[in-house]
C-alpha cells in the first residue's frame, strides 16, 4: 500500500498534467526499490503460494485505487467545496461497505462498536484535512506525506501486536521515507524558484 504515493506522483503527471521533473521521477524509482527491499523476505527462493500471489495482486490494486482517489480529489478541489467532497466520498464508501454485509456480517460487541465509531471519526477528520490539503498543493507534492504512515505502522505494530520489524523492513522504510522527503524538499525548491521568477517578471508599480 505504500506504493500508492509513488503511483500518485506518476498519475499526477499523466492525468493532471502536473510537471514532474527528473529529480522527482528518480525519487519515485528509489522509493519503489525501497518497497522491494521491504518485500525481499517474501521474494526468496521459495515459490509463492496462490494465496500470497492473490494477496499481493489485491494489495497492488488497492494501491492503484488509492492513487486514483487522490488524483480525483485533487481535480475536484478546483470546482467543489471540501465538505461536499468528503460527504460524497463517505456516503459512497458507506454504501459499498454495506454491500459486503451478506458475506460475513456479525453484530459487533460494545467494545468493537466503540472502536468502529472511533475509526469513523478519525477517518473523517483525516479525510477533511487531506481534501483541504489538495486545495493548496499539487497531488505529487502531498502524496509523499503518506510515507509517515510507515513510521506509525511500525510503532503501533510493536506496541500493540509485539511485532518487531526486520532489518529489511527498517532499511526499506528508510529508503522510502528518504525518497518522499526528497520529493517534498525538491518541490519546495521549485516553489521558491517560481516565486523569484514571478517577482522578476512582475512590473513595478508606479
Amino acid at each position: 500500500s505504500f506504493s500508492a504515493p509513488l503511483i500518485t506522483v506518476a498519475l499526477a503527471a499523466v492525468i493532471l498534467r502536473e510537471k514532474v521533473r527528473f529529480y522527482r521521477w528518480t525519487a519515485v524509482v528509489v522509493g519503489f526499490l525501497g518497497i522491494l527491499i521491504i518485500l525481499s523476505p517474501h521474494l526468496g527462493a521459495t515459490a509463492p503460494t496462490q494465496g500470497t500471489t492473490e494477496g499481493a495482486m489485491l494489495a497492488f490494486a488497492a494501491a492503484v485505487a488509492m492513487a486514483l482517489a487522490m488524483i480525483t480529489v485533487r481535480r475536484l478541489t478546483n470546482t467543489e467545496r471540501t465538505s461536499t467532497i468528503v460527504i460524497w466520498f463517505t456516503g459512497v464508501m458507506a454504501l459499498l461497505s454495506l454491500a459486503s454485509a451478506p458475506f460475513g456480517w456479525t453484530v459487533p460487541t460494545g467494545t468493537d462498536a466503540l472502536m468502529l465509531v472511533s475509526i469513523g471519526l478519525f477517518g473523517g477528520i483525516g479525510q477533511i484535512l487531506l481534501t483541504t490539503s489538495y486545495r493548496f498543493a499539487d497531488a505529487s507534492t502531498i502524496a509523499p506525506f503518506d510515507y509517515t504512515t510507515m513510521i506509525w505502522t511500525v510503532i503501533v505494530g510493536w506496541l500493540v501486536f509485539s511485532e518487531v520489524p526486520t532489518l529489511e523492513v527498517m532499511a526499506g522504510a528508510i529508503i522510502v521515507i528518504g525518497a518522499g522527503v526528497f520529493v517534498i524538499y525538491r518541490e519546495r525548491q521549485l516553489g521558491l524558484d517560481r516565486s523569484k521568477e514571478r517577482q522578476t517578471v512582475t512590473p513595478s508599480k508606479v
